[in-house]
C-alpha cells in the first residue's frame, strides 16, 4: 500500500517514516505554500496513492475533496482524517431552523464523510455521535487511543513563586466552568482555572468565589501550573464535541498530577481507576471528590502512578502510527516506499 502522510510531526517514529512517504520531502516547503496551492498539489498526483492521511483542520481534505471532483479525480476511500469533525450540537436543532450556513455545512460534512475511505475519532462516543448525525454506518469511523505528546513529558525547570502554585488547578476551552465554580463556592479550596478568553461569560463569578483566573497563558506556565498542583480538575459537561479532554488528563498526568474528572464516555474509554469521576453536572459530586482526594494524598498519587504506567504503556505515538497503518491496511514492517 503506498501512504502519502500530511502528518510531519511522526517523522522521528522509524514505524511511520518506513511505511509512509512523508509530503515534505516530494515538497520541501510544503508549510509555506498556501491553503489553495496544497489542495491542488494533492489532486495532481492523488492517483498515486492508496492512502493519503490528514493531520489538520477540514479545510484541505474538503478542498482536496472539491478540486478532484471539478477535475474528474477520484479520491473516492483514499483520504483518512484524524483530526477532529465537527461540533455536532448545532444539527441537533430541527433542519427548518437551521440557518443556511449550517445547511451547506451539513450537507459538505455529510458528503466528506461517505467520500472517506476512513475518519479517526479518539472515543467510543464520537463513533456513536457521527454516525446517528450523518445517518451513516459507524464502520464509516475508527476509534484509535490518541496518544501523548512529546512535549508533555519533557522535563521542565521551575520559574513561578511557589506562593503562586494552588493546589487546584483547572485547565482548558470550553469546559463546564459554571459546574466547578459552584462546586468550589464557601468550599474554601484555593484554585486556578486557566482558560480561553471564550470562557470569560462561564467565569464571571470567579472573582466572588475567590478562583483565580489565567486567561490564554503560555504553554510553559499552563505546564507547571499543573504538574506542580495537588490535584488537577477536568470539568466536562455532556455535550461530547467540544471538548474531548483526553490530551489535557494526559499534560497532568505526565507530572504525576491526580486527576479528579467528569465520568464522560471519551475519558472512561481511557482509565478507570486511576482517575476520580464525578457525575457531570453536579456540583455536589464534585466537590465532594475534590475534598477526597486532597484528603487522601498517597490515594491520589497512587492512582496518578497508576495512570502513568498505563498512559506511557498504551497511549503513545508509536502505538497511534502502527494503529493508523493497520487502517490503511499496511501490516507495520511492510516497507512500501
Amino acid at each position: 500500500m503506498k501512504i502519502l502522510s500530511l502528518i510531519t510531526h511522526f517523522r522521528h517514529l522509524e514505524t511511520w517514516e518506513h511505511n509512509t512517504t512523508c509530503i515534505e520531502t516530494i515538497h520541501p516547503n510544503w508549510k509555506s505554500v498556501s491553503l489553495f496551492r496544497k489542495a491542488r498539489t494533492i489532486v495532481s498526483f492523488v492517483r498515486e496513492w492508496d492512502s493519503i492521511v490528514f493531520f489538520s483542520d477540514l479545510k484541505l481534505p474538503v478542498l482536496v475533496w472539491i478540486l478532484a471532483l471539478l477535475r474528474g479525480r477520484n479520491v473516492h476511500s483514499r483520504i483518512v482524517y484524524t483530526t477532529f469533525l465537527c461540533d455536532t450540537s448545532r444539527f441537533k436543532s430541527p433542519m427548518h431552523q437551521w440557518r443556511p450556513y449550517e445547511l451547506a455545512r451539513y450537507l459538505f460534512l455529510w458528503g466528506f464523510v461517505r467520500v472517506c475511505r476512513v475518519i479517526v475519532v479518539h472515543s467510543s462516543a464520537e463513533v456513536r455521535e457521527y454516525s446517528s448525525v450523518f445517518h451513516t454506518a459507524p464502520e464509516r469511523f475508527s476509534f484509535i487511543h490518541y496518544f501523548v505528546r512529546d512535549d508533555a513529558l519533557k522535563p521542565m525547570s521551575y520559574t513561578l513563586d511557589g506562593a503562586a502554585i494552588r493546589p487546584v488547578v483547572a485547565a482548558g476551552r470550553h469546559r463546564d466552568y459554571r459546574t466547578l465554580l459552584a462546586a468550589l463556592d464557601g468550599a474554601g479550596i484555593a484554585a486556578t482555572v486557566i482558560a480561553g478568553h471564550s470562557d470569560a461569560g462561564e467565569l464571571a463569578e470567579a472573582c466572588r468565589t475567590g478562583v483565580d483566573v489565567r486567561y490564554e497563558v503560555s504553554f510553559e506556565e499552563y505546564r507547571e501550573r499543573i504538574q506542580r498542583a495537588s490535584l488537577f480538575v477536568l470539568p466536562l459537561g455532556t455535550n461530547m464535541a467540544r471538548s474531548l479532554g483526553q490530551i489535557a488528563v494526559f499534560e497532568a498526568i505526565a507530572g504525576k498530577t491526580p486527576v479528579v474528572a467528569a465520568k464522560v464516555t471519551q475519558l472512561v474509554d481511557y482509565f478507570d481507576d486511576e482517575v476520580l469521576y464525578y457525575q457531570p453536572g453536579d456540583p455536589e459530586k464534585l466537590r465532594e471528590g475534590i475534598r477526597a482526594a486532597l484528603k487522601d494524598p498517597e490515594a491520589a498519587a497512587a492512582r496518578a502512578e497508576k495512570a502513568l504506567h498505563r498512559m506511557l504503556r498504551d497511549y503513545t505515538s508509536e502505538n497511534y502510527v502502527r494503529s493508523l497503518l493497520h487502517l490503511c491496511g499496511t501490516d507495520v514492517g511492510d516497507a512500501v516506499k
